[in-house]
């Protein structure tokens, strides 16, 4: 009973451990129109005007995702371009982007913590397009510009992993030696 019970707490700490930090933002905290620059902190993101305004949460009838965030103040309406900043640096970022008229006309560059870029890229659909952007190692920016598509574009869904925390990693660290102990236990005993 001893085992079951010490087997089944370390598979809730190694999950708690390994789903720690993934966030997903929709935009539906904050009413249409609403300039967006540090409102998401306690998430670990702040948004930054680019060429134009900060970015506005918006409706777009022909996403999926409703609300959205939209750049603010460019050349119409869902045109323009901004910035998402990533308090501690990530190594996932998904998002759900659209609605593109274009192939090609979307712009989104990745930055690491010393501001180079990482990557380049642009829509390859026309509609809504999701990016998921790892394996590049640790992004601290991104670039969106909806500039080139004649009706412009915007962010549905955003979602992102945090590098993990040192304390992340000690409790995993601690479920896989805990189980590696419990394995070891029962090859010796079998001796």
């Amino acid at each position: 009973m001893k085992k079951l019970l010490f087997l089944t707490v370390c598979a809730i700490w190694l999950v708690f451990a390994a789903s720690a930090g993934a966030v997903t933002i929709t935009f539906d905290e904050f009413p249409a129109l609403t300039p967006i620059d540090d409102e998401y902190a306690s998430y670990g993101v702040l948004f930054d005007r680019a060429t134009y305004d900060l970015p506005l949460i918006s409706g777009d009838g022909a996403m999926s995702d409703e609300p959205v965030l939209r750049p603010g103040g460019g050349p119409f309406v869902f045109a323009g371009d901004f910035w998402i900043e990533f308090i501690t640096p990530v190594l996932e970022v998904q998002m759900n982007t659209g609605f593109w008229d274009t192939i090609g006309t979307a712009r989104i560059d990745l930055y690491d913590i010393s501001d180079s870029l990482i990557l380049n890229t642009t829509n390859g659909v026309t509609g809504e397009e999701w990016f998921v952007f790892n394996g590049l190692g640790p992004i601290s920016k991104v670039y969106f510009n909806s500039e080139g598509d004649p009706a412009g574009g915007d962010i549905g869904t955003l979602g992102f992993t945090p590098t993990p925390e040192p304390a992340t990693m000690i409790l995993l660290g601690a479920g896989l030696v805990g189980l590696a102990g419990l394995g070891r236990r029962r090859f010796f005993n079998r001796s």
